[in-house]
C-alpha cells in the first residue's frame, strides 16, 4: 500500500482577528489528508456498482474499456469517502489518499486518479471565527469513457448533529451552534449517514477508512446530511434551481456530470467548538451519484449524454426543492411574547416526472412539515399548482399559524417529501433504518422583535416553557412602564370582581376578570384605551388572588392551589400542582432569573421548574405548624425571601427566611424583635441586595445575609406595599387597619438604603393604595377614608414634591401603573363588584 500526500495552492490566505483576510504575496499552501473509502463485495470479484467500472486484480493494471464489465442496476452509489481537516490558524487542508493492496478492488475509480493528478481539490479558503468559506472542485477522472457520466452528483458533509425532529427522533441534523452546519446547502439527504448505512463490505455502505477517524470518535450522529450538487451547468455559487433552466435533452441537462468535467462548488461551513471551546474543523465528506444504463445496453458502446440514459439514471426521489416565503408575521418580543403566522410555497421538481411529462405530484407519496420549536406535531401542505410543459414545479402551500419561536434566529422547519417510487434500492442491503425513500429540505425562518397590531393577546405553545423577563415579579413594585404627567380620567370599566387586580401585559393590554354564572370566570381583555378586545370564558375555575403576567403567559392560582396557564384560545392549561399538604387560603407566585417558580400559601411553599416539575417543597405539619404569610421576593443573590409564622406560639412568632432557590434549604432566618404579627410587604433591592419588610408599625431593613441593618417605628400601621426606587430609595406608607381613634396625618416616607429619612409627606386621609414607583422614579399613592367616597390620588417627584393631585369618588382597593402613561385604580362598588378607572394624560 502506498500513501500519497497531495498539496494544493489556494488563492486566498488565512484570516486574521475578527475574520479579516490577511493577503500575502504568495498563496497559502494546502496539504491534505484524503481518505478514500475502499469497498468491495469480495476480495477478487468484480464490482456490482452500476456507476463504477470493475477493476482487474492487479492494482497497477491500466484501465481500458476492454477490462470494464458494466452492470445495469440503477440507483445511488457511494463513490468516495473522505476525512477532511482544516487548520483553523493556517487554513491548511489535509488530504491523504488511501491505497490498500488487500482491498485493491476499488469502487472509487469515479474519483480516483485514472489519468494521474488529483481529482478533489480545495481553494479560496477564508476563515471567520467558526465559519469557513471554501471551494471544492471535483474532476471527472475519465477522458474517453463518455458512457460514464454521473447524475445528481452530491458532495455530502457529515458531522455532528444537535437538532432532532420531535415527531421522528431518527431525524437528526446539524441545526445549532453545537453542530456542523453547511449554511448554503442545496438540500439534505439520508443517503450514506453513518448510523443507518453501516459498513457491510460493499459499495453500498458507509465506511470511515483504515487511516480515518471513525465516526464514533467524533460522535457523528446526523442522519440528515447537507450537500452541494456538482453538475456541468452549475457554476461556483449557482443555486440548484439553475438545473431546471436547461432542457432535458441538452448535453448539460438532467444534472449531469459528464466525462472530462471539472465542477466547482462553494461551501460555507460552520464548525462546532471542541472541548476547549475552539472550532473543531474536522468533518467527513462523501460523494454520491446516481447512474443507470439502458436495458439493452451493450458494454463498451457510447451513449448520448444525457438523452441516451433512462429516467432512472437520475435519483428516484424529488431532487430540486425551493421555498418561497409568502407571509411571515413571527415575533418574539423582549418581554417574551411569541406568536405569528408563516405561509410558504414549497416548489418541488422531480426528474422522472419531467422526463415522462407526467405530474410531479405523482412522484410524491406524502409531505410532512415539522419543527423543533415553532409548532407541535406535523403539518401537511396542499397542492396549489401542478407541473406542466412550461412549469417544472409542483407548488404546495402551507399556512402555519400560532407559532412559538424560542429565539430570534435559527428557527427551522423540516420538510420531508416521501417518494412514491418505493423504499431504498434493493442493492443497498446495508441500510439499517426504517424511513421511506425521501427528500429533505430545512428552511430557516427569521423572527421579528415586534408583535403586529393584530397579534393575539397572548400566544403560548402549551408544551413549551414560559417566556418572561428576568427578575422577581414582586421584588420592589418598580414598574417597567411610565405613569401620567398631568392626567385626566380616560375611561372606566364596571362590573368586575371585587378582588380583581388589573394586570397589564407586556404589549400594553389590560387583563381583568369577572364572575361567571357557572362558577367560573370571564377574562376580559382591554386595549390601552379601555376598549374590549376579547372575553374568554373559563368555567369551573375558582381563582384565588389575582393573575400574574409572566412574559406573555397569564399564570393564575385556583382556590385549590393549582397554578394554571391561560391560553389565547380560551383553554386552561394546568402548569403545576401543589403537594397535598398545601391548602392555601391565598396563593402567591414569584419567579427568579433561572425561570424557577415559587408558589406559597398558608400551608407551605413549593418550587417548580419551567415545565411544571417539582424542585422542592417546605410544608406545614403537625410537628411544624407554620403558616406562610405575605408575599415573597427574590434578592440580588437569588435567594427566595418568604415569611413563616408559628401558629402554636403565643404570641405568634414570625420569621423571615432566606431559602436556596434550587434546594429550598434555609440559608438564614431573621426573627424580628420590634413587634409580633404578620410580616408583609417584602421587597429586595436588585442592586444592593438589601431586603425590607413591614410588620405592624415598623419597617425593617436587612443585609443580603439576613442581618438587621435598621428599623423605623411609624405612628400608624404600615401598608403591605414596600417600594424601591431606581436609586435604591425605600418608600413606605401609613394606613388605617380597623383601629379607631387614630388621627391624621398618615404619611408617605422615603428612606435612603442606610436608613436615613429623606422626606415624608403627611396626608389627611389613610393611604389605601401604593406606594408604587414607575420606571422614571415617580411615586404614586391613593388616600381614602374607609367607608366614604372621599378619595385623592397623588404623584410625587423623587425629592418628595407633589407632581399632581386628583380628587376622585369611590373607595379604592388597589393601584397599578398602566399602559401608555397611565395609572389604573380599582374602586370598590356595591354588591361585591368593582370598577377600574384609568388616569391618563390627555392626547
Amino acid at each position: 500500500a502506498g500513501i500519497d500526500i497531495l498539496c494544493y495552492n489556494v488563492s486566498e490566505g488565512r484570516s486574521g482577528p475578527g475574520g479579516q483576510i490577511l493577503r500575502t504575496n504568495r498563496p497559502a499552501i494546502f496539504s491534505g489528508m484524503l481518505i478514500l473509502l475502499v469497498m468491495s463485495a469480495c476480495a477478487c470479484g468484480l464490482s456490482s456498482d452500476p456507476a463504477t467500472p470493475s477493476l482487474p486484480d492487479d492494482p497497477g493494471a491500466i484501465i481500458t474499456p476492454a477490462v470494464i464489465q458494466e452492470q445495469t442496476i440503477p440507483g445511488h452509489s457511494l463513490l468516495g469517502y473522505f476525512s477532511i481537516a482544516i487548520d483553523p490558524v493556517t487554513a491548511e487542508v489535509s488530504v491523504l489518499p488511501l491505497r490498500v493492496a488487500a482491498q485493491h478492488l476499488n469502487a472509487l475509480k469515479f474519483i480516483e486518479p485514472a489519468t494521474g493528478g488529483s481529482l478533489l481539490t480545495f481553494s479560496d479558503a477564508k476563515i471567520d471565527g467558526t465559519v469557513v468559506d471554501i471551494d471544492i472542485s471535483l474532476k471527472h477522472p475519465f477522458t474517453s469513457l463518455f458512457h460514464w457520466p454521473g447524475f445528481d452528483v452530491k458532495g455530502i458533509v457529515i458531522g455532528l448533529g444537535d437538532t432532532t425532529d420531535p415527531t421522528d427522533m431518527t431525524r437528526t441534523w446539524g441545526g445549532g451552534p453545537n453542530s456542523l452546519r453547511l449554511l448554503n446547502a442545496d438540500g439534505w439527504t439520508r443517503w450514506w449517514n453513518p448510523l443507518e448505512f453501516p459498513d457491510n463490505g460493499t459499495i453500498w455502505s458507509y465506511r470511515d477508512g483504515i487511516y480515518g477517524t471513525p465516526s464514533g470518535a467524533y460522535g457523528y450522529n446526523s442522519t440528515l446530511l447537507p450537500y452541494k450538487v456538482f453538475a456541468d451547468v452549475l457554476g461556483n455559487i449557482d443555486p440548484i434551481g439553475t438545473l431546471l433552466d436547461i432542457p432535458l435533452d441538452h448535453p448539460q441537462g438532467r444534472s449531469t456530470f459528464p466525462v472530462g468535467t471539472t465542477a466547482r462548488r462553494h461551501y460555507t461551513i460552520d464548525f462546532p467548538p471542541d472541548i476547549s471551546g475552539k472550532p473543531s474543523m474536522i468533518f467527513n465528506y462523501a460523494i454520491d451519484a446516481s447512474h443507470a444504463f439502458p436495458p439493452d445496453y451493450v458494454p463498451g458502446e457510447d451513449i448520448e449524454v444525457p438523452g441516451g440514459f433512462p429516467p432512472d439514471a437520475n435519483q428516484l426521489e424529488p431532487f430540486v426543492v425551493e421555498i418561497e416565503e409568502i407571509e411571515n408575521t413571527l415575533y418574539l418580543t423582549q418581554t417574551g411574547c411569541v406568536g405569528g403566522n408563516l405561509r410558504l410555497n414549497i416548489n418541488i421538481s422531480d426528474w422522472q416526472a419531467l422526463y415522462h411529462q407526467t405530474p410531479v405530484s405523482d412522484e410524491i407519496e406524502s409531505i410532512q412539515i415539522t419543527s423543533p420549536t415553532l409548532f407541535d406535531n406535523a403539518r401537511s401542505p396542499v397542492l396549489v399548482t401542478e407541473s406542466s410543459g412550461s412549469q417544472p414545479w409542483a407548488v404546495y402551500e402551507v399556512m402555519l399559524e400560532g407559532l412559538t419561536p424560542d429565539l430570534l434566529s435559527n428557527q427551522q422547519i423540516l420538510i420531508t417529501i416521501v417518494s412514491s417510487e418505493g423504499d431504498y434500492q434493493p442493492d443497498v442491503s446495508s441500510y439499517s433504518g426504517t424511513a421511506p425513500l425521501s427528500t429533505y429540505h430545512i428552511y430557516t425562518v427569521d423572527v421579528g422583535v415586534d408583535a403586529p397590531p393584530e397579534a393575539n393577546m397572548f400566544a403560548l405553545n402549551p408544551d413549551a416553557p414560559w417566556a418572561r423577563q428576568g427578575g422577581s415579579i414582586h421584588s420592589n413594585n418598580l414598574s417597567i412602564g411610565f405613569g401620567p404627567e398631568d392626567p385626566e380620567i380616560a375611561w372606566q370599566w364596571y362590573g368586575l370582581d371585587l378582588y380583581c387586580r388589573a394586570v397589564v401585559g407586556p404589549q400594553g393590554r389590560i387583563f381583568l376578570y369577572e364572575d361567571d354564572p357557572d362558577d367560573g370566570i370571564v377574562l376580559v381583555i382591554l386595549d390601552a384605551d379601555g376598549l374590549p378586545l376579547a372575553e374568554l370564558v373559563f368555567p369551573e375555575f375558582e381563582p384565588n388572588g389575582s393573575p400574574v403576567m409572566v412574559g406573555c403567559s397569564l399564570m393564575w392560582t385556583s382556590a385549590a392551589g393549582i397554578v394554571n396557564r391561560l391560553y389565547e384560545d380560551g383553554s386552561l392549561g394546568k402548569a403545576y400542582e401543589p403537594v397535598p399538604s398545601i391548602y392555601p387560603s391565598y396563593t402567591d407566585l414569584n419567579m427568579d432569573d433561572e425561570e424557577r417558580a415559587f408558589v406559597h400559601g398558608s400551608g407551605g411553599i413549593q418550587a417548580f421548574n419551567q415545565h411544571g416539575g417539582t424542585l422542592w417543597y417546605n410544608i406545614s405539619s403537625d410537628e411544624d405548624p407554620f403558616a406562610w404569610m405575605g408575599n415573597s421576593a427574590i434578592n440580588r443573590d437569588g435567594l427566595v425571601l418568604v415569611s413563616r409564622m408559628n401558629i402554636n406560639s403565643t404570641p405568634f412568632v414570625t420569621d423571615l427566611l432566606g431559602l436556596n432557590p434550587g434546594t429550598g434549604m434555609e440559608l438564614w432566618t431573621h426573627s424580628p424583635t420590634c413587634a409580633t404579627g404578620i410580616i408583609c410587604g417584602i421587597a429586595a433591592d436588585p442592586l444592593t441586595g438589601q431586603a425590607y419588610y413591614a410588620l405592624s408599625r415598623h419597617i425593617v431593613a436587612l443585609d443580603p445575609d439576613g442581618w438587621q441593618l435598621w428599623e423605623h417605628e411609624l405612628d400608624h400601621s404600615v401598608r403591605e406595599t414596600i417600594a424601591i426606587g431606581p436609586t435604591g430609595t425605600v418608600y413606605a406608607a401609613e394606613t388605617l387597619y380597623g383601629a379607631t381613634g387614630e388621627t391624621a396625618p398618615w404619611s408617605l416616607f422615603a428612606y435612603t438604603p442606610d436608613g436615613v429619612e429623606s422626606w415624608s409627606y403627611p396626608c389627611d386621609l389613610p393611604i389605601v393604595a401604593g406606594p408604587i414607583v414607575d420606571a422614571a422614579g415617580f411615586i404614586y399613592i391613593v388616600a381614602n377614608l374607609v367607608g366614604t367616597d372621599t378619595t385623592v390620588a397623588l404623584s410625587f417627584y423623587p425629592d418628595g414634591s407633589v407632581r399632581w393631585e386628583r380628587e376622585l369618588i369611590g373607595e379604592v382597593v388597589y393601584m397599578t401603573v398602566g399602559p401608555q402613561n397611565s395609572v389604573l385604580i380599582g374602586f370598590s362598588e356595591t354588591q361585591g363588584t368593582t370598577r377600574v378607572l384609568s388616569l391618563k394624560d390627555p392626547v
